[in-house]
């Protein structure tokens, strides 16, 4: 199985269906998740809640993907302020079935 330890997974639409069950997925893998929501905080918060019971790493983001600049906003956000310390080039995203994870930097 291939491990994702040390690799961050940003997920939008992570609060439930295929994303809440890719973002289930990686990190049962190893990733670090950041399970995005644009208006299911409670899913999202619950998805979150499984990831950690289960010892893994996760946190939810809030973003309005409809919104003009909803993605430079979430990205922002993400660069900014998120303390496992996301890698300033631009991460993959990853919606629904995709699977792609950011490369951490050292």
């Amino acid at each position: 199985m291939t491990t994702l330890s040390g690799k961050t997974a940003l997920v939008t639409g992570a609060s439930r269906g295929i994303g809440r069950a890719s973002a289930l997925a990686l990190a049962r893998m190893g990733a670090q998740v950041l399970v995005h929501y644009s208006s299911g905080v409670k899913e999202a918060e619950a998805v979150v809640a499984e990831i950690r019971k289960a010892g893994g790493r996760a946190d939810a983001v809030a973003a309005d993907l409809s919104a003009p600049d909803g993605a430079h906003k979430l990205a922002r956000q993400v660069r900014a302020g998120h303390p496992w310390g996301v890698p300033k080039s631009c991460p993959r995203w990853m919606h629904g079935a995709q699977a792609n994870v950011s490369r951490t930097t050292s």
